[in-house]
Order: C-alpha cells, then structure tokens, then sequence
C-alpha cells in the first residue's frame, strides 16, 4: 500500500500522544536536536514522527488522537462489520471476547455485555469474523483502496477479499 497514512511534519509538535495511542508500536518520534537522536521521551518542539509502515494496521488511533491533526490515514477497505445475532446464537461477551483479542486495532470492546465494533478504528481485516464461535460477525467489504498493485493476480485474489 501506497502512502496509506501521512505525517503532515510542519504541524507536529512532537508530543508522542499518537505513539502511546498505537495498538502496534507503529509509530517512532525522535529527537532532532539531541546528540545521538535518541528516542523523544519528553514532549520536543524539534524532531520527526515517522510510521513504521510493515508495523502499521491503519486502525486510525493515531489520526484520532492528535491534537494538532497531522496524521492522515487511508484505510484499506471501506465497507461494513456487524453482529447479526439469531434466536441460536447470541454474542457471549465477557464470557468469550474472543473478537476482543484478536483484534490488531483495538476496535472491538465490550459493552453492555456484546462485542461492539467501532468503525473509527476498525480497518475491516476480519479477524474477528474468523475467531467468533457463535458465528455472528459478519463482514461485507465494499471496495479495496490499494494503489500499489501492479500484478494481475495479485488483483485478482485481492479482489477475492471483496466477495
């Protein structure tokens, strides 16, 4: 994926805000003005803010959190995740969170004793679909946003993920 989340630098202060937030230790600040560019402990008006793109799942915890909006992300599928209970399965909640922990953007909770997915951060990978026992997640994929494909097979399994 191509340019999927950006740091619009000339805004960031540096805070780390966006770093703490990071589900996946994604994100890196460094010191600009330090001797060795040590890692920002303590918030620096100097320094960059860098994606570690291979570590990112673009879950949009960051973006949500900055203070200054620097952070633009480009999710990877748009689309749809929901419970669809029946008369013989319903979600167990506290008692399975089994979406809770597989989750790689910390988008599933519980609440009121269900799994409720929040789209803000949900960058609809289905994990979760495959983990429930009940059977109840249901993910409907409506189109990719990924502009690094140059093989048409590639395309065309990826492609597969939207059926």
């Amino acid at each position: 994926m191509d340019n999927v989340i950006t740091v619009d630098q000339s805004k960031c202060v540096y805070c780390g805000v966006c770093k703490r937030a990071c589900p996946e230790e994604a994100i890196k600040t460094v010191c600009s003005t330090c001797m060795y560019s040590d890692e920002i402990i303590v918030p620096e008006i100097t320094g960059e803010t860098s994606i570690i793109e291979k570590d990112c799942v673009n879950c949009s915890w960051c973006a949500e959190i900055c203070p200054k909006d620097t952070i633009d992300i480009v999710k990877p599928f748009t689309g749809l995740i929901e419970l669809i209970e029946t008369e013989d399965a319903k979600c167990k909640g506290e008692s399975c969170h089994a979406c809770v922990d597989v989750c790689p953007c910390n988008a599933v909770e519980i609440i009121d004793n269900i799994a409720v997915t929040n789209p803000t951060f949900c960058n609809l990978c289905g994990a979760c679909i495959g983990t429930c026992p009940q059977h109840i997640r249901h993910l409907d994929r409506t189109s990719m946003k990924l502009t690094n494909i140059n093989s048409e097979s590639w395309e065309e399994i990826l492609n597969k993920l939207l059926d």
